[in-house]
This record gives structure tokens, sequence and C-alpha cells, in this order.
């Protein structure tokens, strides 16, 4: 992906991410402590770490994943899980390298996320009171298990499945 698409995604990713959060999974702060922006989740990150290091030179936080180690931009927070196995933890924002304290995750979000992660990005989300946003391999389209909105952001399609809160 070039830099100007890694970009256009970028930015339809932070503006998911700043729509207001109002679920149950978004950990409110007392005050006077300073709300921390919305965190984008990356699943799969994989080599391509172009759109995160995009979101965080604009002053985003990001975690990503990955089932295998991965190297990432400082900025990124990384841990080593899978996405099916988060999907399903009793605790998914407790596993995930954030502090206790952090605001929630507002975009879980995959960069040629394959039809067989699909379903379980979008379940992490829904649980995370999260919008899941994906683009796919190019040659297929979204798995048929989910219900999702086509957005064209430049040459890509990111497809963006609904959350109860945004």
């Amino acid at each position: 992906m070039t830099r100007s698409r890694s970009t256009a995604i970028a930015n339809k990713l932070a503006e998911l991410a700043a729509r207001e959060p109002t679920g149950s999974a978004h950990v409110e702060q007392s005050p006077p402590t300073v709300q921390k922006a919305p965190i984008v989740l990356e699943i799969g990150i994989g080599r391509r770490s172009e759109v995160a290091r995009v979101l965080v030179a604009d002053g985003h936080r990001v975690v990503a994943i990955d089932v295998v180690d991965r190297s990432v931009p400082d900025a990124v927070a990384f841990a080593r899980l899978d996405v099916h196995d988060l999907a399903t933890s009793p605790s998914p924002l407790q596993a995930l390298p954030i502090a206790a304290d952090e605001s929630s995750v507002a975009v879980v979000f995959g960069q040629n996320l394959p039809a067989e992660l699909q379903p379980a990005t979008a379940r992490l989300a829904e649980r995370l009171d999260a919008v899941a946003a994906f683009t796919t391999l190019g040659f297929e389209d979204p798995s048929p298990s989910l219900r999702v909105e086509r957005r064209t952001v430049g040459p890509e399609t990111l497809y963006v499945t609904d959350a109860p809160s945004r």
C-alpha cells in the first residue's frame, strides 16, 4: 500500500475513532485525569505497518496484534495474540498491552484481512463497543456472515461493520 493510500485509510480510521463512545467497554476517567485518545487496534499487522505509522504520526494511539512477533513502529504497542482467542476471551481489554486507566478501543482495524479473520474481528469489536473496519485481500468479498457498509477511500474499499453506540 502506498503512503497516500495508507494516509487515506488512516484518516478514515481517525474519523471513526473520533466518534464519542457510549458503551460499557469504555473506561470512564475521574477528574482531573485527562481523557486519553481512543485506541485503534490493528489486527494482524504483519509487515505492513504504514497505516499504524501514519496514525501515530498524527497523534493517535495504536495497539497492534499478530499471531507471530512483528516489528512495529516505536510508538505502537504490540502483543502476540490471536484475534479468535481475543474475541472469545472473558476480558479482551485486559489482554491488550494497555494500562487499566486507558480509554477504550474505538476502532478494530485489519488491513488485507482474510475472510476467515473477519467474523472474529467483528465479534471483538462488538465486545469492545468499537467499530470494526477492514480492507480485504482485494480478490474476495467480505465474509457473508457480516453486515458491512462499503466506504470508498481513494482506490481502496474500507468495510465498516455496525457498532451499537457509534
